[in-house]
């Protein structure tokens, strides 16, 4: 069967989750190499490309037309997509503060910080990896305080960038 088909992609990447929308004209059954020069994508301008590069790479999506513009959820399909991420990382969220045991605070703020010190004195520091983005500075200020970094070796942040107003 040919034809107009759509697929979405919604997917967490290190700085975010989001969602890709891809159209092609051609029938589903694609080499990966058909995928490349037949498919386009539109994804909301909501992080760098070269993330989004690596996350197609592993799906062997590398070589496609990807859009990327601000507003992207004006299109239906990016906006469901959208729904789907987001009802998606709510139910991961109460799923993971049950497991806890108490609601788990978002960001890097000092109730944050304080809890993640919880989290690792009640099951350790590896068990922070299905809690919080470890790339975070966060998570290696809390792993660091804690005196656990040989439990959980985590590379040194970047030094912080002074925004100049």
């Amino acid at each position: 069967m040919r034809g107009r088909f759509e697929i979405v992609i919604p997917f967490t990447a290190e700085e975010g989750g989001g969602s890709l929308r891809i159209t092609s004209a051609k029938d589903r059954n694609m080499t990966a190499e058909e995928i490349g020069r037949e498919l386009r994508g539109l994804l909301d301008q909501f992080s760098k490309e070269p993330l989004v590069q690596r996350e197609l790479k592993k799906l062997g999506l590398e070589r496609f037309n990807l859009a990327m513009r601000t507003k992207a959820e004006e299109d239906p399909v990016v906006a469901a997509a959208s729904i789907v991420a987001r009802a998606e990382f709510v139910r991961l969220m109460r799923d993971l503060s049950r497991e806890f045991g108490d609601k788990l605070q978002k960001g890097a703020g000092a109730e944050a910080k304080a809890q993640a010190r919880r989290l690792i004195d009640q099951l350790g520091a590896k068990a922070l990896g299905r809690f919080a983005k470890l790339h975070f500075r966060t998570c290696y200020e809390v792993v660091s305080e804690a005196g656990k970094l040989d439990e959980l070796p985590l590379p040194v942040p970047k030094e912080k960038t002074e925004w100049k107003r």
